[in-house]
């Protein structure tokens, strides 16, 4: 019988596990599973190895091969946890969700970023020296043919200009000025740590960071290599997870920016018909007479044209955890404005990466392209080579029609003109240029032990550059002969590289690295060229020269060189506040005689964290401060092979008093048994601020960089019969200023990031060895002999001067020419100034030793880029400019060109003009012919759109993405030719090409690109 006692207790019992019972209900009503996918926000790929947690706990998992994850949570007020290395973290309240899925962004924190240094790697924090970051995904907005445009107007201190808009043409880049007056001034290219790799290899979408090193600090462990600046890309590896395809179409045309306004028919005739200095026949050959009174030939028309543009790209990534593997291919073909021009390329990387155990691992990269450019003939070949097309469209009359009667090419309509029918030289010149490319790299990379890794790389280079070129008979060039041209060049290079490095952290405060290395490089090039001439047909070109009957020229030359380095860097940072590096390098070069094969090449660097003390750890404007300077010495060996050597030219042939001639060989250069490296020493000192929590970046530098012992191709006096030998005179300075700012100014819904940078860099020759002016003569280009020394080299000056006579108007009356002697003057002709005389004052006579000066310059004052990027929901907007001040250019195709500007040309009967009879400017190089050519170019304006994922899951897609761009569409200059970035003889680093800039001398003209790209994501 149960009692009273015991009724309590089991009410008790019943109350309590009836509480546990109701508990667990609800506990099991609130505890679920949460699914999801992790992917990444850079390329929208599922990510691996996310680590989830329930925060405030130790219970969570990561997301497996294909960043889906499941976990249990315990209510609705659970918040998880999302975390990755190099992604921002995030937090989201469970709530009654069950499926989450997550996209990570890129940790916009900068200064955590982990950046890409000669051989090695540092946080962006911890930098001691000039480091600037390239934003790859602000580049994809601008799918530009050559990889470098990309580039432009996005760092600060590199200047980035195209010599030539002709499909497949280089483009030239200077960082922090021109170093050298005689060799390469061109940056180095580090490619996955391979030194001397090739833009052309690249492909924006294969590129995972970009760095440009631009101190003696950052650049001092290339040595001999890192003079000119350093550009470090690292390509992208394959990720553990599943495959990810994608692909990225681009297709669009291109069409001249700027057609020159020139005389039309009538008008022409007029202007002739005015000048009194030319005798107008009654009746022009072989012209219809209604052609005289309308438009006429607009030559322009004739050679230009809306050339297509397509790109197609396909990227595989994935793989596991001991095996990941990276392929991408890529077809592009761009046909130019001007007809007959096109550029194909073909390429291939693949990026293949072995685990073998936790301590040892190999990696392949594989690089490979092939590229074919039909080319036409501009900047070149004036006088008895007929001229280039681009200036031959600008001078031939609009009376003349293409073709004449007969069917053949009409000639210019001035019988003493020597030049060829701008269609003539399109469709009777064959040149095409061909490279094959196959770079392959083994790494390899053994952790010893904990802090003290070993890597090794070994890399083989082949490739082979042929230029084929077949000039027909009715060109001036090869007149009735014909005449085919072989070049080719093979090259062969062998890279070997070890390095050990140390890092150690100590007592929590005291970060310790050490880097010892050692590299070998060879390169072997052989190259043979032929000519001949006498074709009796031309049907095959120079695709058989055995139909040609006489071989002008033949000649083939082999060359090797080779390099060996030690080089070695200590770090050292005391709580991330005070930071120090040391570098060393030793190169030991063939080029070299054999009392300076060596040189050495040290740098030092400190940096204070000033925002890691106690009086700015709690500032709420200041995030990030860092004063930082460094000093050091790099140089360069960008010189041919043996020209420390005496050298013998051959074939050539003497008479020993007979009538028979003997081959011979004479001395053309001597030895130079003390020939050395450039050497170029670079101080700096710079700043780094971030402000309001990161959302506000600047940065400043000044920097002044001196190089000594320039190599200079020196001439030599006439009776030693050598003209010159390469020597080690001379001094020359760039001292500049470099400004930077980035700024977050929405980052709501809608965002907005800004940046950009602008820098000054002032250039001085100090030394010439002696010499106190170098007169220049463009690059075997010449219009003639009154512009064969159109600049000048002085020292206390800059390079890059114009010389020449200062035009002071024109004649307009006998009183006019008889006021001054001036050989060649007749009434409306230009006039030029008298500066001086034998006796230091204006003597009333023009003449060449007095009265030429400097009339301009081709280097920029200063040089801007800026960039901005707007989104908001789907869509995206990219709007990109660089503009350069200052800047002069020569404009050789000014005054003799059919502009409009003839039209108002003096005569009896236009009298009060300034303008000369016929637009005629003058036989000699004057001011008339320079301009102001500054700009500001929108180099790329980008509309997106991102479509949702619930619309391309349902076709299978994990991204998909549309856009138009176009493409340096809108340029602001008052440069009167067709592109104010010109500079025809830049295509090269030669002593006259690193000298002769800012000539517009029948470039290709300036392109607009206008694009619709699709990109795919499977």
């Amino acid at each position: 019988m149960m009692t009273k006692k015991n009724k309590i207790w089991q009410q008790y019992v019943l109350f309590f596990f009836g509480i546990l019972f109701f508990s667990h209900t609800y506990s099991f009503a609130q505890e679920r599973n949460i699914t999801g996918t992790v992917i990444s926000g850079d390329d929208l790929q599922p990510l691996p190895g996310v680590s989830v947690v329930i925060k405030g706990t130790n219970t969570g998992i990561v997301t497996d091969f294909d960043g889906k994850y499941s976990i249990t949570v315990n209510n609705n007020n659970d918040v998880l946890i999302f975390s990755y290395l190099g992604y921002a973290n995030q937090e989201i309240a469970v709530g009654t969700k069950n499926q989450i899925d997550v996209t990570l962004k890129i940790n916009i924190n900068e200064l955590t970023e982990v950046i890409v240094i000669g051989y090695g790697s540092a946080l962006r924090k911890d930098l001691t020296s000039s480091v600037s970051v390239v934003d790859i995904n602000e580049m994809k907005t601008a799918p530009t043919p050559q990889f470098e445009q990309m580039l432009t107007g996005r760092v600060a201190g590199v200047d980035i200009s195209s010599t030539n808009s002709e499909p497949g043409a280089g483009l030239k880049i200077r960082i922090r000025g021109n170093n050298s007056i005689n060799g390469d001034n061109s940056p180095l290219l580090v490619i996955d740590g391979v030194l001397g790799g090739s833009f052309e290899s690249l492909n924006v979408n294969d590129i995972e960071s970009m760095q440009v090193l631009k101190d003696a600090s950052a650049t001092a462990i290339y040595g001999s290599q890192g003079a000119n600046g350093v550009i470090i890309i690292t390509t992208k590896q394959g990720k553990t997870g599943k495959l990810a395809v994608d692909l990225y179409t681009a297709s669009g045309i291109q069409r001249v920016r700027k057609k020159l306004d020139l005389l039309t028919a009538e008008q022409h005739v007029q202007v002739l018909k005015d000048d009194p200095n030319f005798d107008f026949p009654e009746d022009i050959s072989g012209i219809d007479n209604p052609i005289l009174s309308g438009k006429g030939t607009d030559w322009q028309d004739e050679i230009f044209q809306e050339g297509l543009y397509q790109n197609y790209h396909l990227t595989l990534r994935g793989g596991e955890e001991n095996l990941r593997g990276f392929l991408s291919l890529d077809y592009l073909d761009q046909e130019g404005v001007v007809k007959k021009s096109d550029y194909t390329k073909i390429s291939g990387r693949a990026n293949i990466n072995f685990k073998a155990s936790d301590k040892f691992s190999i990696r392949n990269n594989l690089s490979i392209y092939s590229t074919s450019t039909n080319q036409i003939k501009t900047n070149e070949g004036y006088g008895s080579q007929g001229g280039p097309v681009t200036i031959n469209a600008l001078l031939f009359s609009p009376i003349i029609p293409v073709y004449a009667e007969d069917g053949t090419y009409n000639g210019p309509l001035n019988a003493g003109y020597i030049r060829d029918n701008p269609i003539a030289l399109i469709n009777e010149l064959k040149d095409l240029y061909e490279t094959e490319y196959l770079q392959n790299t083994i790494f390899t990379k053994w952790k010893i032990f904990k802090g003290l890794t070993h890597d090794f790389s070994a890399t083989y280079t082949n490739s082979t550059y042929n230029n084929k070129r077949y000039t027909g008979k009715v060109l001036l060039r090869s007149l009735n002969q014909g005449e085919a041209y072989l070049d080719n060049i093979e090259r062969k290079a062998w890279q070997l590289k070890n390095t050990l490095t140390y890092k150690k952290k100590f007592n929590k405060n005291h970060d310790f690295s050490v880097l010892l290395g050692y590299e070998i490089s060879k390169d072997e090039r052989f190259r043979s060229r032929i000519t001949v001439q006498g074709f009796a047909t031309e049907a095959a070109g120079y695709n058989n020269i055995g139909i040609g009957s006489e071989v002008t020229s033949a000649l083939s030359d082999k060359t090797r060189t080779g390099l060996v380095s030690y080089f070695s860097r200590i770090t050292y940072g005391y709580k991330s506040k005070y930071l120090f590096s040391l570098s060393g390098r030793a190169d030991g070069s063939t080029k070299f005689a054999e009392n300076n094969k060596w040189g050495y090449f040290p740098s030092g660097s400190f940096a204070w964290v000033v925002s890691e003390e106690n009086f700015l750890a709690d500032s709420k404007t200041i995030s990030f401060l860092k004063f930082r300077t460094s000093y050091g010495q790099t140089g360069s060996q960008a010189i041919s092979p043996y020209q420390s050597l005496a050298s013998y030219r051959t074939g050539m042939q003497f008479s020993y008093g007979d009538e028979d001639l003997y081959n011979g060989a004479f001395v053309n250069r001597v030895s130079n048994p003390n020939l050395k490296w450039e050497t170029t020493t670079q101080f700096d000192l710079g700043v780094d601020l971030q402000l309001f929590d990161n959302r506000i970046g600047i940065t400043a530098d000044y920097f002044n960089k001196k190089t000594t012992d320039l190599l200079y191709d020196r001439r030599l006096l006439s009776h030693t019969g050598i003209d010159s030998q390469i020597q080690n005179i001379g001094e020359m300075e760039n001292l500049g200023y470099e400004f930077s700012l980035n700024a977050s100014v929405f980052d709501k819904k809608f965002k907005w990031d800004f940046s950009a940078n602008i820098s000054f860099i002032d250039n001085e020759v100090l030394d010439l060895g002696g010499d106190t002016d170098v007169y220049l003569e463009p690059p075997s280009k010449s219009r003639g002999s009154g512009f064969s020394t159109s600049g000048i080299l002085t020292v206390g000056e800059p390079i890059g001067n114009f010389y020449g006579y200062v035009a002071d108007g024109i004649f307009k009356t006998q009183e006019d020419l008889d006021a001054i002697e001036q050989d060649g003057a007749v009434l409306g002709s230009v006039r030029y100034k008298d500066i001086s005389g034998p006796d230091g004052v204006p003597d009333g006579k023009i003449d060449l030793e007095y009265d030429r000066t400097v009339i301009g310059n081709a280097l920029p004052d200063y040089i801007v880029g800026m960039t901005n990027n707007f989104s908001y929901n789907n869509f995206d907007l990219n709007v990109t400019l660089q503009a350069s001040v200052g800047r002069d250019v020569i404009r050789f195709d000014k005054g003799r060109i059919n502009t409009l500007e003839k039209f108002n040309g003096w005569s009896v009967n236009n009298p009060d003009t300034d303008i000369p009879t016929n637009g005629f400017l003058g036989d000699v190089t004057n001011s008339n012919y320079v301009e102001d050519a500054s700009f500001l170019k929108f180099k790329n304006i980008s509309l997106g759109y991102t479509f949702p994922k619930y619309t391309i899951e349902k076709l299978g897609l994990s991204n998909l993405k549309v856009y138009l761009s176009a493409i340096d569409a809108i340029v602001i200059t008052d440069y009167s030719g067709y592109d104010p970035e010109v500079n025809s003889y830049g295509d090269g680093n030669s002593f006259e090409q690193n000298v002769s800039l800012g000539y517009d001398s029948g470039s290709y003209p300036g392109v607009s690109q206008y694009v619709l790209g699709i990109n795919v994501s499977f």
